[in-house]
């Protein structure tokens, strides 16, 4: 599980990130990573609810939990005393993406088609209980 998600071993491999481990849910926190204190998330959301009321009060109010749109809304729906509050798009590649693959922005507002094996994951953020 946590060994494959992608988000786990960026925020792993950050200097000063700690991991807390329980069955069924890993929590990695990084401070700054990509400019916020970050909560990364993996794991069932039962397990990761419970993982983040232990870990929450141990990293302080500025870390924010972070991961796969659904995975996020499910923990919300497990811990209502977290709140959805922001979104954006990540992009994740497994191949190179060149100036002539058509992997770039082409034209006016239009992207083209790459060669490369490209997925968007939509992620999330919570607030933590204040």
């Amino acid at each position: 599980m946590a060994e494959q998600d992608l988000f786990v071993r960026w925020a792993a491999a950050a200097d000063g990130a700690r991991v807390w481990r329980r069955p069924g849910a890993v929590v990695v926190a990084c401070a700054a990573l990509a400019h916020w204190d970050r909560l990364v998330l993996s794991g069932a959301p039962e397990a990761l609810a419970g993982l983040l009321r232990d870990v929450l009060p141990e990293v302080g109010p500025t870390f924010r939990p972070f991961g796969p749109e659904d995975l996020v809304a499910a923990v919300v729906a497990e811990a209502p005393e977290l709140e959805l509050t922001a979104r954006f798009a990540w992009m994740e590649s497994s191949e190179p993406v060149g100036a002539g693959s058509g992997g770039a922005l082409a034209g006016r507002g239009r992207v083209a088609r790459g060669r490369g094996t490209a997925r968007g994951v939509v992620s999330g953020l919570l607030r933590a209980p204040r």
